[in-house]
C-alpha cells in the first residue's frame, strides 16, 4: 500500500464538472438552510397567534360572566334556605289556629299538612340546585386548568 504524502507543494487537479458539482452542493444547502428558517419562523409566528387566542379566551369576559352568575346563585339558594327555615315555623303557628278555631280544624289540618309537604319539596329542590352548582363549579375549574394547561404548552 502506498502512502499519500500530503504537503504544501501538493497538486489537486478538478475538473469542471466537479466544481459544477459543488457549487450545487453549496447552493442546494443555503436554499434549504433559508427554507427551514423560514418555516420555523412561520411556525413561530401561528404559535404566537394561537397563545394569543387562548389568552384572549382565557381573559374573555364570558368566563367572569359565569363566575358572576354563580356567586348570584348561590346568594339566592342561601336566600332560599333562609326562607325554608322560616317557613318550618308556619306548622307550628297553623297549629296554634287550629286549636283557637275548631270548627275550621279540618281545613286549618290540611293547610298545616300540605305546608310541610311543600317545605320538604323545598328542601329537595335547593338540595338538588345546590348539587347542581357544585357540578358547574367542578366543571367551570376543569375548563380554567384546561385553558392554563393549553396556555403554557405555547
Amino acid at each position: 500500500m502506498s502512502k499519500l504524502d500530503v504537503n504544501e507543494n501538493m497538486k489537486i487537479g478538478i475538473d469542471l464538472k466537479t466544481i459544477g458539482q459543488i457549487v450545487s452542493l453549496v447552493v442546494a444547502g443555503a436554499t434549504m438552510w433559508f427554507t427551514l428558517k423560514g418555516d420555523v419562523s412561520s411556525i413561530e409566528l401561528k404559535m404566537d397567534a394561537i397563545s394569543e387566542k387562548v389568552d384572549r379566551m382565557y381573559n374573555n369576559t364570558s368566563m367572569e360572566v359565569i363566575e358572576t352568575k354563580l356567586e348570584s346563585y348561590d346568594e339566592k339558594f342561601e336566600d332560599n334556605k333562609d326562607l325554608v327555615k322560616e317557613l318550618r315555623d308556619i306548622p307550628s303557628k297553623v297549629d296554634n289556629l287550629q286549636s283557637l278555631s275548631e270548627n275550621k280544624a279540618d281545613k286549618v289540618h290540611y293547610h298545616s299538612y300540605a305546608v310541610k309537604k311543600d317545605i320538604k319539596n323545598y328542601d329537595k329542590a335547593i338540595d338538588s340546585l345546590s348539587s347542581q352548582i357544585n357540578k358547574l363549579k367542578s366543571i367551570i375549574s376543569g375548563l380554567e386548568k384546561k385553558i392554563k394547561n393549553t396556555g403554557s404548552a405555547f
